[in-house]
């Protein structure tokens, strides 16, 4: 599907010579978690992550716009994970957080107004690629000979989980900005974005198969977009 979203979103590119082409940047937070709930912690909290994204922005005019980009972002959830001694009285245990970090590429499009403040919407697909899936869990210092010995770092118990899940994730996004504009060809704005998953990361052993899991996620960031003119109609 993404692959022919991209394929109409580069056709459309080439036939308008009159279009605008801008670049941006930018960085801020996410706050995710997923639907479907936990087999331990059936109340996670959010967990908070990075989400960096450098987008191509192709204006048909002066309002409307598609963009593509590529994405990095920090997904999963966190919760509190206790360790009990043989007669179940907590021991030990603080914060345990499971992260799934993603490399993706959105197409999305979009409405600017015009003017030195510019309001903006955007919204559409992003496919991501599953980079790494890690549990993090501190432990007591009596666990240290019963956990397993290769998974610890320091006081942390790390549990690799890539194998056990979906190695793609597919959702939809939808954000609000403002912009400032700096000069000409340069805007300061700042989004927020949702971003909901259609499809279930859920390949773990740990889960019923009939428990679709998704991610959630609302990400608060700062960028800068840069105008790069009309190669196009210049050459004419």
């Amino acid at each position: 599907m993404m692959k022919q979203i991209l394929l109409a979103f580069f056709v459309v590119c080439s036939l308008n010579s009159t279009a605008q082409h801008h670049i941006s940047i930018k960085s801020g937070v996410n706050l995710s978690n997923f639907n479907g709930g936990s087999v331990d912690d059936p109340d996670q909290k959010f967990r908070i992550g990075l989400g960096e994204t450098i987008e191509y922005n192709f204006f048909f005019n002066d309002n409307i716009l598609l963009q593509t980009g590529l994405s990095y972002n920090q997904r999963g959830y966190a919760s509190v994970f206790n360790f009990t001694d043989e007669n179940g009285v907590t021991i030990g245990g603080g914060n345990h957080h499971t992260n799934y970090d993603y490399l993706g590429i959105t197409a999305l499009i979009g409405f600017q107004s015009s003017g030195k403040i510019k309001v903006g919407m955007s919204m559409g697909a992003l496919q991501s690629v599953l980079l790494s899936a890690k549990s993090k869990t501190p432990f007591p210092e009596s666990y240290r000979n019963v956990l397993p010995q290769d998974e610890l770092k320091g006081n942390v118990w790390v549990v690799e989980l890539q194998e056990p899940f979906s190695r793609t994730d597919f959702g939809l996004q939808i954000g609000f900005d403002v912009g400032f504009e700096l000069n000409k060809r340069m805007d300061l704005f700042y989004e927020i974005s949702y971003y909901q998953s259609l499809t279930s990361f859920n390949d773990s052993p740990f889960y019923s198969k009939d428990r679709q899991l998704r991610h959630y996620s609302l990400f608060m960031g700062l960028g800068i977009r840069f105008e790069l003119g009309n190669e196009l109609k210049a050459s004419e």
